[in-house]
């Protein structure tokens, strides 16, 4: 038997016609099955209408405000740092944008390229002139026990340093 035109009357909270209740009523009579999703129904309902309100822990209110508080100035914190990148992102693309466009109106390409070129030549040239004078100083036998000295303390520092991170990571800060 098709039990699918009865069901939603069973669970509907509004009152069927006087014919649909006759009809109700004449399936249920003979209709176990729907008998007892009616009886399970009407004693859930029961149950749900007579049950107490829990009551929330105490200082729940306060908790909440304040927990509410807390994540308002964190979203607000968000919003504020999401608007500054976002800001500064645009104000990147804006300048890059005028910069390209005073780049390519003022010059032509290839004399840009040229000028790079150099440019980039000239910082190697010097890159290496720097590098001879450090390294013909670097030979001399005073500035060479200097640099020990200062390559040696600086490594004692970071043993020092990579110790305290290990002895924090291993026993935890102590105030």
């Amino acid at each position: 038997m098709s039990h699918q035109l009865f069901e939603p009357w069973l669970f509907n909270e509004i009152t069927p016609s006087p014919e649909q209740e006759e009809a109700l009523q004449a399936h249920l009579a003979t209709c176990q099955e729907c008998r007892q999703i009616r009886d399970g129904w009407l004693a859930a309902r029961q149950t749900l209408q007579s049950a107490r309100m829990a009551r929330p822990a105490p200082g729940f209110s306060e908790r909440f405000n304040a927990s509410l508080v807390e994540r308002r100035a964190r979203e607000s914190h968000r919003r504020q740092i999401r608007n500054l990148i976002l800001g500064l992102s645009l104000g990147l693309i804006i300048c890059a944008s005028l910069m390209a466009v005073v780049i390519f109106t003022s010059t032509s390409p290839v004399s840009l390229l040229v000028k790079t070129t150099d440019a980039i030549t000239r910082a190697i040239s010097f890159w290496n002139q720097a590098e001879n004078v450090v390294v013909a100083a670097l030979q001399q036998p005073v500035i060479l026990v200097i640099w020990i000295l200062l390559t040696s303390g600086i490594s004692l520092l970071a043993i020092g340093w990579l110790i305290t991170l290990w002895r924090i990571s291993l026993h935890g800060v102590q105030v």
